[in-house]
């Protein structure tokens, strides 16, 4: 997951609290096929290149399965 964990926008990054609470669950539960995942949290500020770059290092290098992306709608 990316989140905005650091500086003025860092509020926005709490619904990781709710989507890793959610993760839990369905490890709890078995998991998707058989298979539990592992959430990871990285920062990214608000900062579209930092989000890119993390994102082509954990397809790249780490080989995830999946990338949880939300977006916030700022007023």
């Amino acid at each position: 997951m990316f989140a905005p964990m650091t500086g003025t926008s860092a509020i926005f990054g709490r619904y990781t609290i709710g989507v890793r609470a959610y993760y839990n669950m369905i490890n709890a539960q078995g998991g998707v096929n058989a298979a539990r995942s592992k959430s990871c949290l990285r920062t990214m500020r608000c900062n579209p290149a930092r989000r890119f770059a993390a994102t082509k290092r954990l397809v790249s290098q780490e080989s995830v399965f999946a990338v949880h992306v939300e977006f916030v709608r700022l007023p």
